[in-house]
């Protein structure tokens, strides 16, 4: 990923990000984006060249055509990964490139020695959770809310 690409997807997934956020946790949007930005910047300190986060487009196999991006960081002491964010472009989704994706950052973090990855899934995202139990990914833990 280019310094041009991360910066058009860091806006891109911290909007995102904050949208799920705001649905999820009913809070009010401008006060989400500042938190996210601030998390974001936290987590990735030296940008594209923070210590264990790999960043990629995900290109088409023909045609070299960006359709998506990934995050995720590598813990090789505990043989670990988290995928932050995996982004299918809309015009792209449902059509096999987040299956593909998977089977190939699962291929990376084996040759890098890793043996778990995690993740987060919002709950509303029913196609994301489908896509990741046909995978193999099974529920480790619920986080629940109710409003009062």
């Amino acid at each position: 990923m280019s310094l041009a690409d991360f910066s058009r997807y860091r806006e891109l997934s911290l909007e995102s990000y904050s949208q799920d956020i705001a649905r999820n946790f009913k809070r009010p949007i401008g006060e989400v984006r500042i938190e996210a930005r601030r998390q974001v910047k936290q987590i990735l300190k030296n940008g594209l060249s923070t210590r264990g986060h790999f960043l990629y487009n995900v290109l088409d196999r023909e045609t070299g055509e960006t359709v998506g991006l990934i995050w995720f960081k590598v813990d090789k002491a505990k043989k670990r990964a988290f995928l932050y964010d995996i982004l299918i472009h809309e015009p792209y989704r449902g059509k096999g490139y987040g299956r593909r994706t998977l089977a190939l950052i699962e291929r990376k973090l084996s040759d890098l020695g890793v043996t778990q990855l995690g993740l987060h899934v919002f709950g509303h995202n029913q196609v994301a959770i489908n896509l990741y139990k046909t995978q193999g990914f099974y529920t480790a833990s619920f986080n629940m809310q109710k409003d009062l």
